[in-house]
């Protein structure tokens, strides 16, 4: 069992995940409790791309709104982490980072403080 960013449980472990999905995979792109109006409630969708920068295209094409939720034109909205398989990116920089097929890709609100 494995729990993702927001607490949900899976009773799958990730590679029985990953080996129940069918050839033509897509990154798995989660959506935190505030955005999931946006996809008719599911905590999670599906995007096609090899870069962030391709996966915010076919996220826009779909769901254009949470597109514009995250995005401010060409750039992720200040106070936007992305995390692309575990490793965070600044948001800068995150547009530029490579996503494989099997990957995970989350966007999580900056946590003030210090």
């Amino acid at each position: 069992m494995w729990v993702d960013w927001v607490g949900h449980a899976s009773f799958l472990s990730r590679t029985q995940e990953l080996e129940a999905r069918p050839d033509d995979t897509m990154a798995i792109v989660f959506i935190g409790p505030a955005m999931r109006d946006l996809v008719a409630g599911s905590h999670q969708i599906e995007a096609h791309g090899a870069s962030v920068r391709e996966l915010m295209s076919d996220i826009g094409r779909r769901y254009p709104e949470l597109r514009d939720r995250l995005c401010a034109g060409d750039q992720f909205r200040p106070g936007l982490t992305v995390a692309v398989d575990n490793v965070i990116f600044a948001t800068r920089v995150a547009m530029y980072q490579d996503v494989r097929p099997d990957s995970e890709v989350h966007f999580l609100a900056a946590i003030p403080g210090g």
